[in-house]
């Protein structure tokens, strides 16, 4: 009796480990390989997640994102939608327009009707266009963004023919022509409310947009400067923001002592109190000098370097 049921226990444990056996060599390469690829997009997934976290947890990120959304709800929609971009699509198109569109030239020269060519006029629509609604995916991918200086208008009434001529040869040979930043992770930020119509009477007749408007600057580890403006719009009542409009500059701006290594604490608050309180209008009183001679103070006129080129990383 002893020894039949030790037979009965082999002969149940044997068909198991055959079918164990059997199972196993059955697993094919492709299943593997299924796993292996699955493996990989999962951690793919986790990294990119992390590292999102990690760009979200910046001050200036997270004051930019309350400036532009007050609303919580509206916010992390805005969040999650930038988060769930394609951006390996994206920036197939980006190059696509921009091989259109001219990479060197200034803000200024971009919007002059009478040198822009028609030709590109539809790739550089597309391009503001999508960087006013994915300005923070911009932020968050521009550490893969190649970025050129531009070439300022030519102004007689500022330079002469060879000065200018000399300007562009030293920009061609400079070594700091191009510029990728290090990282996605911005430094300081100062805003301030420049515009509103708070002021006018909304009547049956004559219907008004009440609206704030917000100057946002930042900066990064490298004193590069980024240029973004707020206009929120407001209920009838003024105490409700309705809607958001966000505009981007792709723009960035840099004194000469910064770009060349001079100087390297740049102060915003002073940069930005004479860039938003110069000119006509200004009631602060600022000096007509007061700006020649603070950016001669910094090297001279602030640098523009514009997008030229993207990288794509699938890890992002």
């Amino acid at each position: 009796m002893k020894n039949k049921k030790i037979f009965m226990i082999f002969s149940s444990i044997f068909p198991i480990s055959l079918l164990i056996s059997c199972s196993s060599s059955s697993v094919s390469t492709t299943d593997l390989k299924q796993f292996k690829q699955e493996y990989k997009n999962q951690t793919f997934k986790q990294q990119k997640e992390e590292n999102w976290r990690q760009f979200l947890e910046n001050s200036v990120v997270q004051n930019l994102l309350k400036l532009a959304y007050p609303n919580e709800e509206d916010r992390n929609k805005y969040i999650g939608l930038q988060k769930e971009i394609d951006s390996e699509k994206q920036t197939k198109k980006l190059r696509e327009d921009y091989f259109y569109y001219s990479y060197i030239r200034t803000e200024t020269a971009a919007f002059d009707k009478d040198s822009t060519p028609v030709f590109y006029t539809k790739s550089r629509d597309n391009i503001f266009e999508l960087i006013r609604n994915d300005w923070l995916w911009f932020l968050y991918y521009i550490n893969n963004i190649y970025f050129i200086k531009s070439l300022k208008s030519l102004d007689l009434f500022q330079k002469t023919g060879e000065e200018f001529t000399e300007d562009i040869r030293a920009s061609n040979t400079s070594s700091s022509q191009f510029y990728k930043p290090k990282n996605n992770f911005f430094t300081n930020m100062i805003y301030e409310e420049v515009n509103n119509n708070f002021d006018e009477t909304s009547t049956i007749i004559n219907s008004v947009t009440y609206f704030k408007e917000y100057k946002i600057l930042f900066t990064n580890e490298d004193n590069f400067i980024f240029d973004l403006t707020v206009r929120h719009i407001y209920d009838p009542s003024k105490t409700k923001v309705i809607d958001s409009k966000i505009t981007f500059s792709p723009w960035l701006k840099i004194f000469p002592d910064y770009l060349n290594g001079k100087k390297t604490d740049f102060n915003l608050k002073q940069y930005s109190f004479i860039t938003l309180h110069f000119g006509a209008g200004n009631t602060l009183k600022i000096a007509r000098l007061d700006k020649p001679i603070y950016e001669e103070s910094l090297g001279g006129d602030p640098i523009d370097f514009s997008i030229i080129d993207f990288d794509f990383d699938k890890s992002k």
